[in-house]
């Protein structure tokens, strides 16, 4: 027999291998054991392949399919020596930027593009209404001008006196002085206290037998708003307070001792339907006698007022009863 591990000749009666010193009793006792034989397993058939798929690099190349014949290749030449291919050209630039926007309205392409400061832009096809698919579309109401709701001016309401139509118009605090009376006509001046007399106002009698503001332009070389001219003015507003129910608007017209009386912050409630400037007295110190007549409750009284000189302007200081 030979070793079975160095495959030289060795006798029947020997216990190791001369050559190599292998153990020849395991070899002869491995040699006496039966060979198990595995059963053939049955062969599965494999699914068959697909082709690979190659997918195109960027930028848009694809190999061309098999059989297909290629393109003659170009002998290689070095850039700018005879028969080298063209070298790409880099696109141009410059300091304007081109922008491209399409946009689709209802069916139609909107092309816009901005090159700097211009602009351009083309529609193609035309614009279609939106519409509801099934759904009918409402009536449009439209208002013809005969049919609009018209409403008439409202008339202009007059005032029972020249003086009070004249108040109205006159900006608040201003005086105002009787120039020129008569049956159509009253014109009056007005300007800011401790002033000058700015502006005409034209009083013009009304059919309904009122009075209105007819007309009113400035007044050229007026002259200076006198101290008796303030002094009724002054009153004539006190007055307005108390008839507007305004009692402290018309207290902050007076100074003491009036101040402190009730009456100079006295209301109408209602009762106060008319008042009327009689006349301003001079009392030679400053100061200055104002006569008005009063309607209270159907009556007509005749009171006087005593307006003096204050920093503030001419102010109220007394109320003389009538007869005094």
């Amino acid at each position: 027999m030979n070793c079975a591990n160095c495959g030289q000749p060795v006798g029947d009666a020997d216990v190791f291998c001369g050559t190599c010193g292998a153990d020849l009793n395991a070899q002869r006792a491995a040699a006496q054991q039966p060979t198990q034989v595995m059963p053939a397993q049955p062969t599965q058939a494999m699914p068959p392949q697909q082709p690979t798929q190659v997918m195109p690099p960027a930028g848009g190349y694809a190999p061309p399919p098999p059989g297909a014949a290629m393109p003659p290749q170009q002998p290689y030449a070095a850039p700018g020596q005879p028969g080298a291919a063209p070298q790409p050209t880099a696109p141009r630039r410059d300091n304007k930027t081109i922008a491209i926007v399409a946009v689709s309205i209802g069916g139609g392409l909107l092309l816009c593009s901005c090159l700097g400061a211009g602009a351009w832009a083309y529609l193609a096809g035309p614009l279609k209404p939106a519409t509801t698919t099934g759904q009918p579309t409402a009536p449009v109401e439209t208002t013809t001008p005969s049919e609009a709701a018209t409403t008439p001016a409202e008339a202009v309401k007059s005032y029972p006196t020249p003086e009070e139509a004249v108040k109205a118009e006159v900006p608040k605090g201003w005086v105002v002085r009787k120039v020129n009376e008569g049956p159509q006509q009253v014109e009056f001046w007005a300007g800011p206290p401790a002033s000058e007399f700015t502006t005409v106002y034209l009083v013009d009698a009304q059919g309904d037998g009122g009075w209105l503001v007819g007309e009113s332009y400035p007044l050229e070389m007026g002259g200076d708003v006198q101290p008796q001219d303030e002094a009724q003015s002054v009153v004539e507003q006190h007055l307005k307070f108390v008839k507007a129910d305004k009692g402290l608007e018309a207290q902050k017209l007076t100074v003491s001792p009036f101040k402190e009386d009730s009456a100079s912050a006295q209301v109408s409630g209602g009762g106060f339907s008319a008042f009327e400037m009689v006349k301003v007295e001079d009392a030679g110190d400053g100061t200055f006698f104002v006569t008005t007549k009063q309607t209270w409750y159907g009556t007509t009284e005749t009171w006087v007022y005593r307006v003096v000189p204050t920093e503030a302007g001419m102010r109220i200081s007394e109320l003389l009863p009538p007869g005094q």
